[in-house]
């Protein structure tokens, strides 16, 4: 098929594309557009082999073909993280900043100095690959980079700076692809999204102008249809993929025969972390002590005794009396620690979401059989978005035992002049699978 760029360039639609000035392609919003099927795109494909005359982008024959279950057209998804996080995020923040975009009633860029501010004092998790950096390097970005911003940075860091249509319009993008990461996905939520997507693609082109409706802009019309083939945009993006290209990388660390270094780095972790051959426990213990990052896991310390305030609430499962207090656990997959910890420290692991509420871990408690608890300051938020809340803090304080409807959080605080603006954002920890 024909590149994005060439006449009926889409590989899901028969979307022609209108030629701009500068002779490349941009596709303005349809509300109707004919799909490509499997079929019919087979057909053509066989009708250009036998004419030689390329017809609707199809420009010969795939070695796909010759597999009869397979879709040509709906087993070649679009990737969330090079059409989404490198693309359409990418080129807004572009338009937003460039100073070709001056006169334009979005253009933010005589501001960067405090977005960059308050983008800079947000403190996420651990779970985060990257801290945030400076804005002059946006585009050197990481995908990694580019998907906190859209999923959590976005809102607190542009309003008020942001017209407010623009940010809205925006948000539609950015709490859809939140709810599309969510692996409880279902049929509902799908369809909420893809109103959104359609709204957002809709007022794209009334707010930057046709010119803008680039192909990764347009691709968000063919997202929600991979979706419901292949579920969550994480099962069917490159992050893992690239990932892997970074570890091979890695393995190599001079100029001297890199393919070799590859080769005995790849083979000897292959042999540490995936043999099947029967090797003895201090070995076992060996390689993990080498390969594996170490867990704080709070354990019950008589010497750390912790005695609970008389004006803390206590759930009806919380039994033990005697407790240890400790200031770091890790526990279900995540790292905690209470905000008094956090203070020093780059990252922030104090804030979570359990039992249809969110807390400020206080106090990380372990009883006598180990059993790990929290001490939480109850929040009182209203939802803007999807992915968005604002928040107050309570004067309400629980002791709670983990369970498995523990969700990180990330704490975004605002201290503008004359007022504070206090965000909060579910952590999608499942956005990047291995």
């Amino acid at each position: 098929m024909k590149q994005y760029n060439g006449l009926y360039g889409c590989t899901y639609c028969l979307h022609p594309g209108e030629i701009k000035a500068n002779h490349s392609r941009c596709y303005p919003f349809l509300d109707e557009c004919p799909k490509r099927e499997d079929a019919q795109t087979r057909q053509l494909m066989d009708k250009v082999s036998a004419t030689g005359v390329e017809e609707f982008g199809i420009m010969g024959k795939t070695v796909f073909t010759f597999l009869s279950d397979f879709d040509v057209i709906e087993c070649f998804p679009p990737d969330y993280m090079h059409s989404v996080l490198l693309g359409v995020i990418k080129q807004l923040w572009s338009l937003w900043t460039e100073s070709e975009n001056h006169k334009q009633p979005f253009y933010v860029g005589n501001n960067l100095g405090e977005i960059e501010q308050r983008i800079l004092s947000f403190k996420p998790p651990t779970a985060f690959p990257r801290y945030p950096r400076q804005l002059k390097e946006h585009k050197k970005y990481k995908a990694n980079e580019w998907e906190p911003i859209l999923l959590h940075y976005l809102y607190p860091a542009l309003i008020d700076i942001l017209p407010q249509q623009y940010l809205d319009h925006c948000m539609l993008l950015s709490s859809s692809i939140y709810q599309l990461l969510d692996p409880k996905l279902n049929d509902a939520t799908i369809s909420f999204c893809e109103a959104k997507l359609n709204e957002f693609l809709k007022r794209f082109e009334m707010l930057y102008g046709k010119t803008n409706m680039s192909y990764n802009v347009h691709l968000l019309s063919h997202l929600i249809g991979a979706v419901r083939n292949f579920g969550a945009l994480y099962n069917f993006s490159l992050f893992p993929y690239e990932a892997g290209n970074g570890m091979l990388q890695g393995f190599r660390t001079g100029n001297k025969k890199p393919l070799v270094q590859i080769e005995r780095k790849y083979y000897m972790d292959k042999l540490c972390h995936r043999t099947n051959k029967n090797i003895n426990s201090s070995v076992q213990e060996w390689v993990y002590t080498m390969w594996t990052k170490p867990r704080n896991v709070a354990q019950f310390d008589a010497k750390m005794v912790y005695i609970p305030e008389n004006t803390f609430t206590f759930d009806v499962d919380v039994v033990a009396s005697l407790f240890s207090s400790h200031s770091k656990t890790h526990i279900r997959g995540l790292s905690l620690c209470t905000s008094r910890t956090c203070q020093d420290f780059l990252y922030d692991d104090s804030w979570i979401f359990m039992n249809g509420d969110f807390y400020r871990i206080i106090e990380i408690l372990c009883d006598e059989n180990n059993t790990t608890y929290i001490v939480g300051q109850q929040l009182v938020c209203e939802k803007l978005f999807e992915n968005i809340y604002s928040y107050v803090l309570t004067d309400i304080f629980k002791v709670m035992k983990i369970n498995n409807s523990i969700e990180q959080c990330i704490n975004m605080c605002l201290k503008l002049p004359g007022s504070t603006h206090n965000f909060l954002s579910k952590c999608k920890v499942r956005t990047q699978v291995d």
